[in-house]
């Protein structure tokens, strides 16, 4: 699951995290890819049990330049399909990034579905 987005500034992706749904188990991992679908980068997120929801989150390391203006698809693998979503909630923006919309197929591959859902996957952006 994930989301497609865009920055209205270059910068760099420090940090991928997702919201854990409160069933959620097993061990979790985050990918930043471009459009095209090619992995620009990759962090482990965890092993996390039932219960304790919440925002989880990592550092990309090394960070992923991001280019203005330019569509990006970040995504975490969710092992026993329990996630958070709030449907027909995309597009929204804060800040330079606007979710443009929801992603989601196979889990560790490159999400090709669209949805207007959000599925509350999200990235820190740090802009020089």
């Amino acid at each position: 699951l994930g989301m497609r987005f865009r920055s209205t500034a270059a910068g760099h992706v420090t940090k991928i995290r997702f919201y854990k749904a409160n069933s959620a188990s097993g061990t979790f991992a985050g990918r930043l890819w471009n459009a095209s679908g090619t992995q620009l980068g990759s962090v482990n997120l965890g092993t996390f049990s039932s219960g304790k929801p919440g925002w989880k989150e990592a550092v990309l390391s090394p960070s992923v330049s991001l280019n203005a203006n330019t569509d990006y698809i970040v995504s975490v693998n969710i092992p026993n399909n329990w996630y958070a979503c709030t449907p027909n909630a995309l597009p929204i923006s804060n800040g330079p990034l606007t979710a443009v919309e929801g992603r989601w197929g196979n889990s560790g591959t490159y999400p090709l579905n669209a949805s207007a859902g959000n599925y509350f996957v999200d990235v820190a952006l740090t802009v020089p």
